[in-house]
């Protein structure tokens, strides 16, 4: 039995063990022993860092290194690292909140952004959103423009703000930047996660199809993602009898070469396959007669049927589990009922084993289950909070838009517009999918972003062309 460390040496050693061998919450518990004992132990702090429970304990790890050694390079570069990630991260979270109408959130979260990376051209233009004043709204989209002077949406509502204060009007925040308060507006009742992620009509949360669109609103989802380690095995195991049974007819065929005398069974092959055998004609008919064509061919069935188990087998095929599992209840009560015809204690003893084998294969079926089994989920109108930057919700919108769920794409569009703002291909997207979904208001916007970053590329020529001609679908319209 191991003695526990009683020094900050020893506990850091055993720490620093537990870290590389995997072992997280053994590793964080000894390392923070360490830092209790010694606090300027800027390598218990480093270790410590790599085995904590999220961003922010890792950046306050990091912190402590540098402030004990400010030239540590592996710590500053980790904490670069850590901080990217909690940026990213906070600006979802505000985002999220500003969406939501949830301002005092919002601005908590992206003060905290802004406080990490206070360059990030994004985060000033959502705090901009949320700012408690017209000045604070300017600073705001002042620090955007400076960071990027490109930014479209930006340059619109200061100019906004400007004119409303040249005008005397003194009015809130949201009158001044009434453009994008609009655009708020319109993107509110994509809120309701039960909008119909194709179309964006309303639907009851229990309605199994769109009553415009006449779209699923259900998908089947297998329960276990991945294959588990479990139907590896069984796999594996299948491999060796479709392998077994190709090998059956081959050993048949060499049991009868050797025989006859013939040392390479290969020559058989022709009289079974066709072509034309080298064997004398005797010989020839001689094989044929010890091993009919039919009773080839039949001994060949138990490698089919085992090689359409593999594939059924990994293609997840839902039948087949439940014929395992017949098959392996079938067996177990075979087993039990043969102990009733059981008349010495060593067949007693080996009908218990069976028993015990029979029993064994039936639970293992039993842990197959969810490598086969559907699960019914209702799809959601809801954002893929997986996604890390506005490179990913860029590929989510293009993703649902292919599969023609336009409300779905735009929620993720919109985002990748707002991340990328300099960009041209978030906007493009956005406005293509709100003129899919005939949302005329947010459409416009998305082109005018779009106009101003590219205005002579052929297809933003065609997107402007289209909403003049009012050429959109116009499911959200007739939705609502």
């Amino acid at each position: 039995m191991e003695t526990e460390p009683k020094s900050a040496a020893e506990f850091l050693k055993a720490g620093i063990a537990a870290a590389k061998a995997g072992r997280r919450a053994e590793a964080r518990r000894l390392l923070t022993q360490v830092t209790e004992l010694d606090a300027t132990s800027a390598t218990a702090w480093l270790w410590l860092s790599g085995v904590v429970e999220g961003p922010q304990e890792q950046e306050r790890c990091l912190e402590k290194v540098l402030a004990l050694d400010p030239e540590h390079a592996a710590a500053r570069k980790g904490l670069a690292i850590v901080r990217q990630r909690l940026v990213e991260n906070l600006l979802l979270e505000g985002i999220a909140a500003v969406e939501i109408g949830q301002h005092e959130k919002a601005q908590a979260a992206l003060l905290a952004a802004l406080e990490r990376d206070e360059n990030n051209a994004t985060a000033w233009w959502w705090m901009s959103r949320v700012a408690e004043s017209a000045e604070d709204c300017e600073i705001c989209l002042e620090n955007v423009l400076t960071l990027a002077p490109d930014h479209a949406a930006a340059q619109s509502a200061l100019e906004a703000l400007r004119t409303a204060q040249a005008s005397s009007a003194s009015p809130d925040v949201d009158s001044d930047v009434g453009v994008a308060v609009k655009e708020d507006e319109a993107w509110s009742r994509y809120q309701n996660p039960y909008l119909c992620p194709y179309c964006g009509a309303d639907t009851s949360p229990d309605d199994r199809r769109c009553a415009q669109c006449r779209k699923s609103l259900w998908i089947k989802i297998r329960r276990r993602e991945k294959r588990s380690t479990l139907l590896w095995v069984v796999m594996g195991f299948q491999a060796l009898n479709v392998i077994g049974g190709a090998a059956a007819f081959f050993v048949i065929l060499a049991i009868v070469g050797f025989s006859l005398g013939i040392s390479d069974f290969t020559q058989l092959l022709p009289l079974y396959f066709g072509g034309q055998s080298q064997l004398p004609p005797e010989i020839a008919a001689l094989v044929v007669q010890i091993i009919p064509p039919w009773a080839a061919w039949l001994s060949i069935l138990p490698f089919l049927f085992s090689l359409a188990l593999l594939v059924a087998l990994y293609l997840r095929w839902a039948p087949v589990y439940y014929l395992l599992l017949v098959n392996a209840g079938i067996n177990l009560l075979i087993s039990v009922l043969s102990l009733f015809l059981i008349d010495s204690a060593a067949a007693l003893i080996g009908g218990v084993i069976g028993i015990l084998a029979s029993l064994g294969v039936f639970v293992l079926v039993l842990n197959l289950q969810d490598d086969f089994i559907h699960d019914k989920k209702r799809l959601l109108l809801q954002i893929d909070r997986d996604a890390a930057d506005g490179t990913d919700y860029l590929a989510r919108g293009r993703l649902y838009a292919s599969h023609g769920m336009w409300t779905a794409a735009a929620i993720h569009l919109r985002y990748a517009a707002a991340m990328m703002p300099e960009k041209p291909a978030g906007h493009i997207a956005l406005a293509e999918a709100c003129l899919e979904l005939g949302d005329r208001t947010l459409a416009e916007r998305a082109l005018e972003n779009a106009k101003r970053l590219v205005p002579d590329l052929p297809r933003v020529r065609a997107l402007a062309a289209r909403f003049e001609a009012g050429s959109e679908t116009g499911l959200a319209d007739a939705s609502t």
